[in-house]
This record gives structure tokens, C-alpha cells and sequence, in this order.
């Protein structure tokens, strides 16, 4: 279930999480990722996400950097999730792969 946030273009997401209006699967934490890490404009993510409008994008950004603190707890808490699941794969994952490698 997705809650309307007072940005026109930004719902949060049963987890908490931030994700751009109608792109459920878009959180806002990837353009920001993307601005941050790889010095996009706004105009650059529009052109890299396409589906996106320029509105979303600025509305993303808007948020960021208005809940800055939490939204980097959050990525903070996802990144070790990550690391988590990389050093202890799930039996599923490990059939994977090891149907990967005998296959």
C-alpha cells in the first residue's frame, strides 16, 4: 500500500520508502543515487528515465533533500541487508547458482 506524501509525485511505500507516483518500483533513493554518485542534473536523470517526468524527477530531488537524515538511515540499513544476503545466500539463491555452474 502506497500513502500520498505532500509531494505531488512521491508516495511512501509499505517499508517506508520513498518511490516516484505511478513507478511504484522507482524509489526515490536511485535518482538521488544516480544525481549524488555520478553528478547528473536533473535534466540528465529525465534522460536517463525517460518514463519519468521532469516534475517527478524535481519532486525526487525536493524530498531528498528535505529528509535527508532518514532517507540515508534507510540506505544505510539497506546496504547492510545487501551485504547480509551477499554473505549468507538464501537456499534458493544457492541452488541458482549452483544449477548455474553445473549447467
Amino acid at each position: 500500500m502506497l500513502t500520498q506524501t505532500e509531494y505531488k509525485y512521491i508516495m511512501v511505500d509499505e517499508n517506508g520508502k520513498a518511490v516516484i507516483e505511478g513507478h511504484p518500483r522507482m524509489p526515490v533513493r536511485i535518482l538521488v543515487g544516480h544525481s549524488l554518485t555520478n553528478g547528473w542534473s536533473p535534466e540528465e536523470l529525465k534522460w536517463q528515465f525517460p518514463q519519468l517526468t521532469m516534475a517527478q524527477v524535481y519532486a525526487a530531488l525536493a524530498y531528498y533533500h528535505d529528509h535527508q537524515a532518514d532517507m540515508n538511515v534507510q540506505n544505510e540499513a539497506d546496504a547492510e541487508d545487501s551485504e547480509f544476503t551477499r554473505k549468507h545466500p538464501s537456499r534458493q539463491e544457492l541452488e541458482r547458482r549452483r544449477s548455474q555452474t553445473s549447467g
